[in-house]
């Protein structure tokens, strides 16, 4: 019982100490990538990003201003180097904190014998740099 209080107790003083300093809000970024691209086919890269104030009565800011630079990194299993694709902003959603962005991507060639394709994506948030995870999509026929 003992034990449980002290838990309590110190999240309690963490949450009010963050809000009493005034710490900032946060943000994230929503993607989930495909389980394949077909070959031959435009296929496109969606992501969302969301951001949440300290105060509920604060403002979330120009939030078009607040993501910058989002580019996605990409190469196919027969590349040494990535490239780069700009990623462009679809819709901002002010009532919820929401951005948008999307990439249109060039079709895969069939006849290279391409297994799969990589990629990241890197962008600046509040002028912090981020970057995401490597990610592997295979490549398929159908």
């Amino acid at each position: 019982m003992f034990k449980k209080f002290c838990i309590v107790l110190l999240f309690t003083f963490l949450l009010c100490g963050c809000q009493l300093a005034n710490f900032a809000g946060g943000g994230g970024m929503y993607y989930q990538p495909p389980e394949k691209i077909i070959c031959e086919k435009s296929w496109e890269i969606k992501l969302a990003f969301y951001v949440w104030p300290t105060d509920p009565k604060e403002k979330y800011g120009k939030l078009s201003e607040r993501w910058k630079d989002v580019i996605i990194h990409i190469r196919d299993s027969s590349a040494g180097d990535f490239s780069t694709v700009p990623m462009v902003l679809q819709n901002v959603d002010t009532n919820i904190g929401k951005l948008y962005f999307k990439a249109n991507m060039k079709p895969i060639p069939c006849s290279f014998g391409i297994k799969y394709v990589e990629y990241y994506i890197d962008e600046m948030f509040d002028g912090h740099y981020n970057r995401t995870e490597l990610y592997r999509v295979p490549v398929s026929k159908n």
